[in-house]
């Protein structure tokens, strides 16, 4: 199965250190700077304790992943016809075009998708 990651679960994938195969993973273009943000925020508060370490993986992962486009048509149609956020819509649109299973720790996403799941439900600890 093919799963496209949202930065929800991305991070807390790479938090518990669980790694999923990069070549059944994709994320949205702009999911790297989604991630990047929290991990600048965590890494300010102290929350990360090897963030070299952290970065270093994030940024493997990255140059290895596909990363995907969205149609921007589609995800206002989305966005409206579901009453979600063009943001979150555009990894529901990503992911139905592309036949992928969505990863998040969204509820919203969750309940507006029909082909959303958690990570725990994928990768399990």
């Amino acid at each position: 199965m093919k799963y496209l990651l949202d930065a929800s679960a991305l991070y807390s994938i790479f938090e518990s250190e669980q790694f999923p195969l990069v070549s059944d993973i994709s994320v949205l273009v702009l999911t790297k700077y989604e991630v990047g943000n929290v991990v600048w925020k965590k890494s300010r508060k102290g929350e990360i304790k090897n963030l070299t370490l952290f970065t270093n993986a994030l940024s493997e992962f990255f140059a290895n992943v596909h990363a995907i486009d969205i149609d921007f048509d589609s995800t206002e149609q989305i966005a409206i016809k579901r009453d979600i956020s063009f943001y979150d819509a555009a990894y529901i649109e990503a992911a139905e075009r592309m036949a992928l299973t969505l990863v998040t720790e969204d509820k919203e996403i969750l309940e507006k998708s029909k082909n959303a799941v958690t990570p725990e439900s994928v990768f399990k600890k």
